[in-house]
């Protein structure tokens, strides 16, 4: 193949009940992952992500946003779909992560075990529980001169991601984006509210900065053998420390500058693994295009039909 293939991971807010319900009912690959996975998680938290994830008695509608769940519940099904990828045939040339996704790359790129950096997202999830005040954290339809209007009005929320030219992330504690939320559905500025109960990227979670690094510092890493564009910093990332993780969840993050790089260096094919097709759905309004760019996992159980197309695509390329 010619051209390169590169896997993207999306964070926190892409989740949903019920994601990739019916690869975890049909592909042995998804399955034998998750459940192995599940088993981790299980010992850390005392419940079964799978079993909540797949509640028969919720809606994919229904908010899904405790932290204990999600964290590892997005991670989980990220890991898993690279594995039945892999399987196929698809191996990546590069890997593209935002916000928790990139750890999922980390462990994609070997550089630490999957079940090592699925530990580390729980006890993760436990400290922002366990210290942090709720926040949130609101994706809107502007530019940034609609995140300076609010600041104006005295609503101390925080820039917690650039996605494109005409639509950012903002974060902070809850009476902020509580105010946030306010100002602009009053003066009818298009945003959504995001299934996010903290406010990553911003100063909402500093309170767990001493023993996140603690724990950071604790994890065994190695090098990538796969090269990792991270939307906490430029360039390619093959080596991993505390500091570097803790950028991961607290840095703001620019999703348009990594994928400008990777999509000016090689004539690339993009494909997404998150649960709801976000980053893809950014990607063609960034490059301008809608070739070469996939999603994988819909609310509408697809994710067959999607594979099949993608790995169609790709071998005829």
């Amino acid at each position: 193949m010619g051209r390169k293939l590169c896997f993207m991971y999306s964070g926190q807010g892409s989740q949903y009940y019920g994601m990739a319900r019916l690869l975890y009912s049909e592909n042995s690959v998804f399955k034998s992952n998750m459940d192995k996975l599940d088993s981790i998680a299980n010992g850390i938290i005392g419940d079964s992500i799978i079993s909540k994830m797949y509640s028969s008695e919720k809606a994919y509608t229904d908010k899904f946003d405790s932290i204990v769940y999600t964290h590892p519940a997005i991670y989980m099904v990220e890991y898993s779909l690279t594995q039945v990828l892999r399987e196929l045939g698809l191996i990546p040339d590069f890997l593209m992560g935002n916000s928790l996704g990139e750890l999922v790359s980390m462990a994609a790129a070997g550089a630490i075990s999957p079940e090592n950096m699925l530990e580390f997202v729980c006890f993760q999830a436990l400290l922002i529980e366990n210290k942090c005040q709720p926040g949130g954290m609101i994706a809107v339809q502007g530019n940034k001169q609609v995140f300076r209007d609010i600041y104006s009005q005295g609503i101390g929320i925080e820039l917690a991601a650039v996605i494109h030219n005409n639509q950012f992330v903002i974060s902070g504690n809850r009476r902020f984006i509580d105010l946030a939320d306010h100002y602009l559905k009053s003066h009818k500025i298009p945003y959504i509210r995001l299934p996010i109960a903290y406010g990553f990227h911003s100063s909402n979670i500093d309170p767990i900065k001493p023993d996140y690094l603690k724990l950071a510092r604790d994890m065994k890493f190695g090098k990538a053998n796969i090269p990792i564009y991270t939307c906490s910093q430029p360039g390619e990332l093959y080596e991993v420390n505390d500091q570097i993780l803790w950028m991961i969840i607290r840095g703001s993050f620019d999703f348009i500058g990594s994928l400008e790089i990777v999509s000016k260096m090689r004539n690339t094919i993009f494909v997404d693994l998150g649960p709801s097709g976000m980053l893809s759905n950014n990607a063609k309004v960034i490059l301008r295009k809608r070739d070469g760019i996939y999603s994988i996992i819909t609310p509408f159980n697809t994710e067959g039909k999607r594979i099949k197309q993608i790995i169609n695509d790709v071998c005829t390329v």
